[in-house]
């Protein structure tokens, strides 16, 4: 019976009676298979533990059952769920190890292990590309206002941006990037990734990369280099900061820089005799930037290349005329002479063993007369812009 103990014995038998029935009674509600000694199990007013004893109350005799809910359980009946379940419904660690990228050329995008990170507030993505284009190198607050406002910064700029500093830490500590990412500096706080982790300095050290190897006259891998410069590019670069004048400086620069890598890639696919495919790229950059003499000067040499003398000839009279037009001036040597070549049929304009980017040496078999300098060839004449493909002097 419940309760007993010994002090059972001086219950009421009308007690007695009434408890060890509504004992039965819960007890015959059990569900199959289980016990009254198992754990959560509760009882009405019933203690379910034999080895607690009744205890008088007073001088009425009255036994007091304590309720078990509120007692310490027992030891024996306790279930302790196994470490390997545990372990399982732990929270995941991040991995502070994991990669970073930082996308600039078009809208800001920081990627974390594979995957992109929403930074939903304006103003630390603006903060975040400024360091991005300094990555691995200091950034003073200054320097920080001139890109993300320009010359009149609100008045709490400097709050502004240790608030939003502090936000980005934590979104990136939560995501489980590394704690020392956005590190501070004197006077200001640094991006720790290596240059390779941003894509705008990623693209610089690839055009770099690709120009050495045109003029080490290797246009193969020099046109693979560039075309994986260009396939970093996405949209428009650092729309969060261009509108700065410090910002829009560091867009315009990275946008020259991609024009100049298009037309080193042109110089390399002519170095490999695809003048044919090469036509339609640069007629359609000439449509943005038609103002550019090297890329008129590479077209002129690709019809030539594929037996389209005339088409050659036409091409250097619409560049004459757009120049007039446009600017009031005449063609460029560089022009005048490849027009001159392209009429002469000179068989330097044709394929051969591609020439550098680099200056044309003079043969070392005709020394010049003494006292004077030696005669320059076309090419070398236009010595940071040569066209791909030549070897000997232009008559």
């Amino acid at each position: 019976p419940p309760c007993a103990g010994p002090h059972s014995a001086v219950m009421p038998a009308a007690t007695q009676a009434l408890r060890t029935s509504a004992w039965s009674t819960a007890a015959a509600s059990l569900p199959p298979g289980a016990s009254i000694a198992d754990e959560g199990t509760s009882w009405p007013s019933v203690s379910t533990s034999a080895a607690q004893p009744a205890r008088r109350s007073g001088e009425t005799g009255r036994v007091d059952c304590r309720d078990t809910s509120r007692a310490t359980p027992n030891p024996s009946t306790t279930r302790t769920p196994p470490r390997d379940a545990l372990a399982a419904a732990a929270p995941a660690r991040p991995d502070r190890g994991a990669p970073i990228v930082v996308r600039l050329l078009g809208p800001l995008e920081l990627v974390l292990a594979g995957t992109s990170l929403e930074l939903a507030s304006r103003l630390e993505r603006a903060i975040l590309a400024t360091l991005a284009l300094q990555v691995g190198r200091g950034v003073t607050m200054d320097a920080i206002a001139r890109c993300v406002w320009g010359d009149d910064p609100p008045p709490t700029w400097r709050n502004s941006v240790h608030v939003r500093m502090s936000h980005l830490r934590r979104r990136l500590d939560d995501a489980g990037a590394r704690r020392d990412l956005l590190a501070t500096a004197p006077n200001g706080y640094c991006l720790a990734l290596s240059p390779d982790e941003v894509d705008a300095v990623r693209f610089e050290g690839l055009v770099v990369a690709g120009r050495s190897l045109l003029a080490a006259g290797d246009a193969v891998a020099a046109s693979a280099t560039l075309q994986e410069a260009f396939d970093l590019w996405r949209g428009d670069p650092l729309p969060e900061i261009s509108s700065t004048p410090a910002g829009a400086g560091e867009a315009t620069r990275l946008l020259e820089l991609r024009e100049l890598a298009r037309e080193d890639h042109h110089d390399a696919a002519l170095a490999l005799g695809q003048h044919q495919s090469v036509i339609g790229l640069i007629e359609a950059g000439l449509v943005d930037q038609p103002l550019r003499e090297r890329r008129w000067a590479q077209l002129i040499l690709a019809l030539y290349r594929a037996g389209r003398q005339a088409d050659a000839l036409r091409a250097y009279q619409r560049a004459r005329v757009l120049l007039i037009d446009e600017l009031g001036i005449e063609p460029g040597a560089e022009l005048v002479d490849l027009e001159a070549a392209v009429i002469a049929q000179s068989t330097s304009l044709d394929l051969s063993t591609p020439v550098t980017v680099a200056r044309v040496a003079p043969p070392a078999s005709a020394p010049s007369p003494e006292g004077e300098d030696p005669p320059l060839d076309w090419a070398e004449r236009h010595q940071e812009v040569p066209l791909a493909g030549r070897v000997e002097e232009v008559g």
